[in-house]
């Protein structure tokens, strides 16, 4: 009978689990960096709304002081 092929799947299970953890590790970076764009973003987009808002609160205490 011919020799039989051994395959160590240690190995392949060390190289499965160190590439899913580095593309965790990866995604957790991406996810993180989107967040940090998505927050400063919205600071500015909340500083933008708060100043209409204090536009619209002049405009409507100038139009009560008319009446």
């Amino acid at each position: 009978m011919g020799d039989r092929i051994i395959i160590d799947y240690q190995l392949l299970l060390f190289l499965i689990f160190s590439l899913g953890s580095f593309a965790f590790v990866g995604f957790i970076v991406y996810m993180m960096a989107k967040f940090s764009q998505f927050l400063k973003y919205k600071s500015q987009n909340d500083k933008k709304v708060l100043q209409k808002m204090d536009e619209l609160i002049n405009l409507l205490q100038q139009s009560e002081k008319r009446v």
